[in-house]
């Protein structure tokens, strides 16, 4: 006597569906740090801490929300020329999701055309941004 094998049909049912889905799924759009345009600039993020961190830019006292870093990662902003304002003095604002720890930039100066960097990382003395 044979016996029969039964094929778990709803295990391959269930796993090409769930590939449907990933295959079907966006990513958000991120700016490709090679692109920058006359009305903008590029700020890149490095969080070097364990915590996400909320990034803003703090202009005239203003904070703009410009999203979310990730820990041991890297983000890309673009800041519009409305972001940047007319030249004045902005700073950089990093905060932990539970808000227990922040982050502060220096203040530095930035216009359309430049690109940012700024490394987050509570080991060092000073939060440094350089514009190029």
């Amino acid at each position: 006597m044979t016996a029969r094998v039964r094929t778990p049909w709803r295990r391959y049912l269930l796993a090409a569906s769930t590939l449907a889905t990933l295959a079907c799924a966006t990513t958000p759009a991120t700016v490709p740090v090679g692109e920058i345009t006359a009305s903008s600039a590029i700020l890149q993020v490095t969080n070097s801490d364990f915590d996400d961190v909320s990034v803003f830019l703090v202009r005239s006292g203003t904070l703009i929300r410009l999203g979310t870093v990730a820990g041991l990662s890297r983000g890309v902003f673009q800041l519009s020329g409305a972001q940047l304002g007319d030249g004045g003095e902005l700073r950089l604002v990093a905060s932990t999701r539970s808000n227990t720890s922040a982050h502060r930039s220096g203040t530095f100066m930035a216009s359309a055309g430049q690109r940012i960097s700024w490394v987050i990382d509570s080991r060092l003395p000073s939060e440094v941004v350089i514009v190029r």
